[in-house]
């Protein structure tokens, strides 16, 4: 009979162990014992065994699928332990059905299972202990970062403007909030501030964010889904808040933040829509600086300007908007609108005889 051995590590720190070792030479034994002719020995490492997702485990896809490629040649998948095959019951009873589809039968090296009902039994509990002792694990770990959340520790790897302290990679736990990271911090700080004035898109963010010097730090451009996440799913964290994911409840952070609460809620507003100051953004245009200023005199909507293209370049015109109003393109030339509001705002200026009058009246009736 013919098989293919499967060898899992769960974490990057047991890669250098003999944990893989461990577990090809005791299957290796094994499929002597029993008379298996090895194919292949596909190795996972660092990998978890919570799901079957392709962007993980993907030394165990390729194993199933030398299976199905081979069918009803390899007879035997080859694992150290049934935890190292599936954490929970409707994976490993999934896997267990292509296997038995393509003429392959599960062996486990430390423990008696097989296709007799005994055996069969003995897998199902098998594979319910290790979903059980996935789930468990999985809730610890909750645990263990809610507390940290309830302290005002960020347990994950902290957004961009702030230094990492690497505390997994040094086997150590995390006691103390991430530090500010004081190239990137002021950048993003600052780019913060601007966007909640209300005066720039997203998309300005990134080039302005690059312009000061963001993408000289980092190696690269700035991308619209970088800015997305810092005026989304970081907000909160920059403005000293940690949400706990599973409860909802927002800690005070012992991190230093970026900005105000205030300007938080009001980032949050313009890109709900809900706040006028984004509305205003890009109204002066210096080449029609009496847009939105001078009113149409037929329909009383402010003018706006435009610059079509004639034999002669660009001719800039005042117009009407208003598609109602009978005055609808019939331009203004924009010299003449100007020229006649200035000598109209001439006229208008008060006199300094007149500033004086009126400010010795004011100071008398007060």
């Amino acid at each position: 009979m013919k098989g293919v051995i499967y060898t899992r590590v769960s974490s990057d720190e047991q890669i250098k162990g003999t944990s893989l070792e461990l577990q090809e030479e005791l299957c290796r034994k094994y499929c002597e014992q029993k008379e298996i002719q090895i194919e292949a020995v596909y190795r996972e490492e660092g990998e978890t065994a919570k799901s079957l997702s392709m962007n993980n485990r993907k030394k165990f896809l390729q194993a199933l699928d030398f299976c199905k490629k081979n069918k009803n040649r390899i007879g035997a998948f080859v694992v150290f332990r049934i935890d190292r095959f599936a954490r929970n019951t409707e994976d490993h009873f999934a896997v267990r059905k292509i296997l038995h589809d393509c003429g392959a039968t599960l062996h486990s090296v430390s423990e008696p299972i097989g296709n007799k009902p005994a055996e069969k039994f003995i897998e199902t509990v098998l594979a319910g202990a290790a979903e059980y002792e996935n789930a468990l694990r999985k809730q610890r770990s909750i645990d263990g970062m809610a507390a940290k959340i309830n302290q005002g520790i960020f347990p994950w790897k902290p957004p961009l403007g702030y230094k990492s302290l690497k505390t997994n990679k040094k086997g150590l736990k995390k006691t103390q909030p991430d530090p500010p990271d004081q190239q990137v911090f002021p950048l993003v700080q600052r780019a913060l501030k601007k966007y909640a004035k209300g005066n720039c898109s997203q998309a300005e963010l990134a080039r302005i964010l690059d312009k000061w010097g963001l993408k000289a730090v980092r190696g690269k451009k700035t991308r619209p889904q970088l800015i997305d996440s810092i005026l989304g799913k970081y907000l909160k964290f920059y403005a000293g808040i940690i949400t706990n994911p599973w409860s909802g409840e927002e800690i005070e952070g012992l991190h230093k933040p970026m900005i105000a609460k205030k300007e938080m809620y009001k980032i949050q507003m313009i890109r709900e829509g809900k706040s006028k100051t984004l509305a205003k953004r890009d109204r002066y245009n210096p080449r029609f600086p009496l847009r939105r200023t001078v009113i149409c005199a037929t329909c009383g909507i402010p003018l706006t300007g435009s610059s079509p293209r004639g034999n002669g370049g660009r001719y800039h015109y005042y117009h009407c908007k208003n598609k109602e109003c009978p005055e609808y393109g019939k331009g203004i030339k924009k010299k003449d609108l100007e020229d006649q509001f200035s000598e109209y705002f001439r006229k208008i200026t008060p006199k300094e005889k007149f500033l004086k009058v009126l400010k010795e009246t004011v100071l008398d009736f007060w």
